[in-house]
């Protein structure tokens, strides 16, 4: 597997490269079901967490994504989740849910779709069922967007058991942080891997030793195994 890494200076510049792949996908976006290439629905799963803040409020704001959109049935998914309470500012659905709301200028907006609240273990239980009902059996999403924690974590996935245990075709799972909020729920390792296209976004320079360890190989990280063939890194230094 082979990762590309970009590298920009200002945030004007990564937040116009992170438009550029939505405007991309939007516009290049097939019906699978018969093969035109407007009017299909198209599933991505979105990243929590601050880093991703400014791209989603320069998305909702951009009239090319708003256009370029319009004829799609576009269906957003939060990646993963905090066992907290639906209104509490760490959750991410709610970040994003309003990013993507109020001051979206689309004309068109898109489905979001967030985790359901209380019990986390349910929770997944509810999530899984919503992905099946809306993609099959064997949801793929066309754009996968991952950040990267210090330790290597990416979505709620913090170990190798975390990955692994995705492995028995569970679509989510509760997983354990080792931060609070520590009550986590997440699509599975395998569900993100499967993606068509990943996205990695990252901010300054904290993270570059575990950067080099992700590019080298050197080390299994949970980040790591969720990627393919087909991923790029933007990283704002």
């Amino acid at each position: 597997m082979s990762l590309t890494l970009f590298r920009f200076t200002d945030e004007a510049s990564w937040i116009e490269a992170g438009l550029d792949i939505f405007r991309g996908l939007f516009k290049q976006a097939p019906d699978r079901k018969n093969g035109e290439r407007r009017g299909g629905a198209l599933h991505i799963a979105l990243s929590g967490g601050s880093t991703p803040i400014a791209l989603y409020k320069a998305m909702a704001a951009d009239s090319a994504c708003s256009e370029l959109s319009n004829g799609l049935d576009l269906h957003f998914w939060v990646g993963d989740e905090r066992e907290v309470p639906a209104e509490s500012s760490e959750r991410n659905g709610k970040m994003i849910q309003d990013m993507l709301g109020g001051g979206c200028r689309w004309e068109k907006r898109p489905i979001l779709h967030l985790w359901p609240e209380g019990d986390r273990e349910k929770a997944c239980v509810l999530y899984a069922e919503e992905l099946r009902r809306a993609m099959g059996d064997r949801p793929v999403f066309e754009l996968v967007l991952l950040g990267m924690g210090q330790d290597g974590h990416t979505a709620g996935l913090f170990t190798i058991d975390d990955i692994e245990r995705g492995r028995e075709g569970e679509h989510c799972l509760s997983t354990d942080a080792p931060s609070e909020p520590r009550n986590r729920m997440t699509m599975s390792a395998q569900l993100l891997r499967n993606g068509r296209t990943h996205l990695v976004l990252l901010k300054g320079g904290g993270k570059n030793a575990m950067l080099e360890a992700l590019l080298a190989g050197s080390v299994r990280l949970p980040i790591r195994e969720v990627l393919n063939g087909d991923s790029r890194i933007f990283q704002l230094c």
